[in-house]
């Protein structure tokens, strides 16, 4: 369960489940014409591609998504926890932004993410070290009006919440987080 206010808020989430589909958590999202407020980044296009209302879209865990509640109240995700390691691919394309991946923590519990969580070698950035670019070997996290970065030097915040999305900067060729 995924609390937003509704006030027009634009909320990145993961999907901490398997088995969810689009069509289960569109009920309360804003709508425009016959798209709903759901959707996914598409580097290719440096744009969000919002889903149909009418669409039954499987959500992939390890990948993230965009929604808007159209009031304040809770999304909630119905499905079966994973217990094996989940991957995403992340690409690398050209444009201003096009490296930049939307992914979300596919687990129903906090992911350590940074080397000040309870273990510095089993984390989101360590793990990902390879597949993030030098430049930017962060999380990026959406607060409803502006990016936070989390690093390794971080303090503030070192675990990724259930359900939570974030953006990525891939490498060269594009990786697997």
């Amino acid at each position: 369960r995924r609390s937003l206010d509704g006030s027009n808020e634009w909320a990145l989430i993961g999907v901490p489940v398997t088995g969810e589909t689009s069509a289960d958590i569109d009920d309360d999202l804003r709508t425009s014409g016959s798209k709903s407020a759901i959707g996914v980044w598409d580097p290719a296009n440096e744009w969000y591609a919002y889903f149909f209302t009418d669409s039954d879209t499987s959500l992939t865990a390890g990948k993230g998504y965009l929604i808007s509640p159209s009031a304040s109240g809770n999304v909630d995700f119905t499905g079966t926890m994973s217990y094996a390691t989940v991957t995403a691919p992340i690409v690398a394309e050209s444009g201003t932004y096009g490296k930049w991946n939307l992914v979300g923590n596919p687990f129903p519990s906090y992911l350590n993410m940074t080397n000040d969580a309870a273990d510095a070698t089993n984390n989101f950035l360590t793990v990902n070290t390879a597949a993030l670019h030098d430049d930017y070997q962060a999380v990026y996290a959406w607060d409803g009006s502006e990016y936070d970065v989390y690093n390794q030097t971080t303090d503030n915040i070192n675990h990724i919440a259930p359900g939570e999305g974030f953006f990525v900067y891939s490498v060269d060729g594009g990786a697997t987080v």
